[in-house]
């Protein structure tokens, strides 16, 4: 399977996806570092915000297979960019936990933490990118 993003160049160091299937189109911009507005998604910001949904999703898929609730599940997702080479090297994910899952077995909580593990995004970034994941459950 495969899908299509179609990306234009808009000058002034920015860009704007656009997705046929779907219509729908978000812009991007560099980061204030190389001379961008940074008012915008950054391209390493979009890697981010795939990452996080991507983790989202298949915890998710999980979630709706067990019939548990995870709707306001936020991650947070944070970029680290590396030196030598210029790359981004270190993605810290927070997964926080809506109060529904306040009484989970661990049984349910591992079931869900194995559904990130999941992610395709994860499993395609690079081996050398330190990618570490907390989940935070509300208390019991």
């Amino acid at each position: 399977m495969s899908t299509e993003v179609r990306v234009t160049y808009q000058g002034s160091l920015s860009c704007k996806a656009y997705h046929p299937a779907s219509e729908s189109d978000f812009p991007t911009a560099a980061p204030t570092a190389i001379g961008g507005t940074g008012k915008g998604f950054t391209p390493g910001d979009v890697l981010a915000a795939s990452l996080g949904s991507c983790m989202l999703t298949y915890i998710g898929v999980i979630a709706m297979r067990e019939e548990l609730s995870i709707e306001g599940t936020v991650a947070t997702v944070e970029t680290e960019m590396g030196d030598n080479p210029h790359r981004v090297s270190n993605l810290k994910v927070s997964l926080l936990m809506p109060d529904s899952c306040k009484n989970l077995t661990a049984a349910q909580k591992a079931k869900l933490v194995n559904g990130s593990k999941m992610c395709p995004v994860k499993a395609s970034l690079h081996p050398d990118i330190k990618i570490d994941i907390e989940f935070i459950w509300p208390a019991d």
